[in-house]
This record gives structure tokens, sequence and C-alpha cells, in this order.
């Protein structure tokens, strides 16, 4: 994608959040600022939907905050928790990817798809993540919004199959500075 990080429209939670990550300062040579400096107090109101994580090793995504509408969708208390067992088995290897990417480049990430919950309706899940430097200087820590939307179930009348349920997700990458995985695929390979 290529527009402004200021013309990211996600929720109203995810815009504070947005702003927030905007407002911090980034060293010379770095497109995003440091986890010491990204303090949540400024997020009061917007705490319900907001969510910070760790990248500890390739399997683990530790889940250090998680906002009561994050765990109340989940029904289940996930701080601690790695992300990526929380992760639909089917769409793990999307999961790992994504944070792979994000950490990688780092840069903007946002994952959508459609969850059918356990009483039979569908919702649209979005997340958007907003990279954040450890210590070491490596975008290992993010920080997001989650917003969960109902949308009505559409049937294909011929066969009767949900269409909109999907198996896989939606990943946007949204360049920071630092390249996104898109751009990387444009760059020609060397022998």
């Amino acid at each position: 994608m290529n527009f402004a990080v200021s013309e990211i429209d996600f929720s109203t939670d995810a815009n504070a959040l947005r702003d927030l990550w905007m407002s911090l300062p980034k060293a010379t040579g770095n497109y995003c600022p440091k986890k010491t400096d990204f303090s949540p107090v400024a997020l009061r109101q917007h705490l319900k939907s907001i969510f910070m994580y760790e990248r500890e090793s390739e399997d683990v995504m530790r889940i250090r905050v998680a906002g009561t509408r994050i765990r109340d969708y989940l029904g289940m208390e996930t701080t601690g928790a790695n992300q990526l067992e929380l992760a639909p088995p089917e769409l793990r290897p999307q999961f790992k990817e994504f944070y792979d990417n994000l950490s990688r480049f780092p840069c903007i990430g946002i994952f959508e798809r459609i969850s059918v919950r356990k009483e039979g309706t569908e919702e649209r899940i979005k997340t958007i993540h907003f990279p954040l430097l450890d210590n070491d200087g490596s975008a290992t820590v993010f920080v997001g919004a989650f917003l969960s939307e109902h949308v009505p179930l559409e049937i294909d009348f011929l066969t009767g199959e949900i269409k909109n349920s999907a198996k896989e997700a939606k990943l946007t990458y949204i360049n920071i500075g630092a390249g996104t995985p898109a751009d990387e695929a444009l760059q020609p390979k060397t022998a």
C-alpha cells in the first residue's frame, strides 16, 4: 500500500493509537519509536481494544497486554499467552508469516479475516499492528488495536455454501520507510 500513515482510518481506538505512535520520537535512522517511549496512559479511554505483544522467538509471540474487548471476544484471558497458539490451526502459517514480516522490515500491518463465532454468527476481525523497537533496536514489540464487526452471511443459493467464510486472512503491509514484503518481491534477483 502506498499511502501516508496519517491516512489510516481504522477505528476510533486505532486512530488514537496511530496518532500516539506517530507523535513518539524516532531516533535518526529508525522508522519506528522505541518501546521505552511508549506509554498506554495516553490511551486510557481506548485501552479496551489495545494489545501489545513481543516476539520472543520465531514461534513465540507473547501477549503482554490485551484489552477487555479482546478478552471478551475470545472468552478468555490472553495476557501471557503465545499469540500463535491462539490462532486457528489452518491460519497459523499466515499468522507466522505476518509476524515475521512485521519484524523483518519493520512496517505497520493490518490483519483481516472472517471468523465464525460459536453461536454461528460471522464477524470481520481486523487488527492493526504498529512496531516498537526493543533495547537492541530490533522491531520485536508491537502495539495494536482490535476491531470486530458483525457481517451478514452471504450464502450461495446454488451450493448452500457460505461465501464470506474465509479460510485465509487478508494481510496488508504499510511502508513506514523500511519497505514491505511487496517491495522486496519487486527487487531483481541477483545470482
